[in-house]
């Protein structure tokens, strides 16, 4: 595909998400119907419709605007990220302007979550916060916000501060535990998703407590190991060879761990823990994404039966043992084009450190082949989806689109860097601050 076509998509892309996925608020809405563009109605879903474990606080009557607000933190840090550098690129003040409308837009949602708790970053629902937050959001939004720290004035470098350090501190202080969704327990929320808050926190504050505890969760046995989720495959099927995954694997990856990739460009102290750990991590995650380019690591199918399965994960997502998830809302078809576009932008910020794997080359074959017509969290040709569950192949994911926005941008910034004498252990400059 050559840079013209290319460049044609990134226009038609980023025309839809100006167009269809910035709401009101300047966020950017994770899922869409493809089909009308525009988020769910409450009343296509039936009793018997699998809703994703739609949390029953919220209400039935919310659940189209749920589900289009899901990882609305998360997408508008991506957006923000890509904004940042189609502006290091083209230097065009209306791309600054667009950058700073979505830093405003979480600059205001982390202000209103302050009415729950402090340095609280609420999942919004369509103009109402929720108790809710993950750490995919928080660390796709602090990320974004960092990156605008270039761009920013006085003032919002220090409003960019005080963020980073109320999230991280807000985690830091509840062990890295919050329920989710509709438990009622602390939720233990995997330790190796936090250091880069940490590193954040000490960069923007060098307050030592953050520096501490960032050497305190690297020296964590749960920090420097692979979830054993994310690097086991499992065969169960009598006689029929089907290879069946733990479910998240490529999802779950590319939406957390696989973040530490641009940390690692800030040389951060325990340098070759991180790139371990992540190589191992790319390198588990390559053989789910298919020749299609499309994620192949959600699902177990039991081609004897016709059935797709229901599977029970024996460990959380951060590798303990997990006695009460069960996946029944994510036993999925063969493909999924949620999440590639979200490895595409790891394997690129990956590729510096690694560059005789060939990451960058892997990322561009993404961005080829992936458009909206692929960007759907998931993709059933075969039909192995559950009937309750045939709705989710209509649902074109906002993540998908910032993120190929974001890797397509991320690939032009480095290809106008001068490349660094040793390829091994590239140190990128940090940020000028204006």
């Amino acid at each position: 595909m050559t840079q013209s076509v290319l460049e044609g998509k990134a226009k038609r892309l980023e025309s839809f998400v100006r167009k269809k996925l910035i709401e009101p608020h300047g966020l950017v809405l994770s899922f869409v119907d493809s089909k009308t563009e525009k988020p769910f109605c409450a009343e296509e879903f039936g009793l018997g419709v699998d809703r994703m474990r739609h949390p029953p606080a919220l209400g039935n009557e919310n659940f189209g605007s749920y589900f289009a607000y899901e990882n609305c933190g998360m997408c508008t840090g991506a957006w923000l990220a890509a904004q940042v550098l189609k502006y290091q690129v083209t230097q065009d003040e209306e791309v600054l302007q667009t950058a700073r409308a979505a830093f405003v837009a979480i600059r205001e949602l982390y202000q209103r979550s302050q009415s729950l708790a402090a340095g609280f970053f609420s999942k919004f629902h369509n103009g109402r916060l929720s108790t809710e937050s993950s750490t995919d959001q928080c660390l796709y939004a602090a990320w974004g916000i960092d990156q605008f720290g270039a761009l920013a004035t006085k003032e919002e470098r220090g409003q960019i501060a005080q963020m980073i350090e109320g999230i991280a501190k807000f985690w830091m202080d509840r062990d890295y535990k919050h329920p989710y969704r509709d438990r009622d327990f602390e939720w233990p929320w995997p330790a190796n998703r936090f250091p880069p808050f940490l590193w954040l926190a000490w960069r923007h504050t060098k307050r030592q407590k953050y520096y501490d505890e960032f050497e305190r969760l690297t020296a964590l046995q749960a920090v420097r190991d692979i979830p054993p989720f994310f690097s086991t495959t499992i065969s169960r099927w009598r006689g029929s060879g089907a290879q069946g995954h733990w479910p998240f694997k490529l999802e779950q990856a590319a939406q957390g761990q696989l973040s530490l990739a641009p940390l690692l460009l800030y040389d951060a102290p325990h340098r070759s823990v991180w790139l371990s750990q992540l190589k191992e991590l790319i390198l588990s995650c390559l053989p789910d994404l298919g020749e299609d380019c499309l994620g192949r690591g959600e699902f177990t199918y039991d081609e004897e039966a016709g059935t797709a399965r229901e599977v029970e994960t024996p460990y959380h997502s951060g590798g303990m043992p997990n006695p009460v998830w069960e996946a029944k809302g994510f036993v999925s078809a063969a493909r999924s084009g949620n999440s590639p576009t979200m490895f595409a932008r790891a394997l690129l910020a990956a590729d510096p450190l690694f560059p005789e794997l060939g990451w960058k080359k892997v990322a561009g074959r993404i961005l080829e082949k992936l458009d909206m017509g692929q960007m759907l969290y998931k993709i059933d040709p075969k039909g192995h989806l559950p009937e309750n569950q045939k709705w989710l192949e209509r649902c074109l994911s906002g993540d998908a689109v910032v993120n190929w926005l974001w890797s397509y941008w991320l690939a032009k910034a480095q290809d106008q860097t001068p490349k660094p004498t040793d390829d091994r252990t590239p140190h990128a400059k940090t940020p000028h601050r204006p």
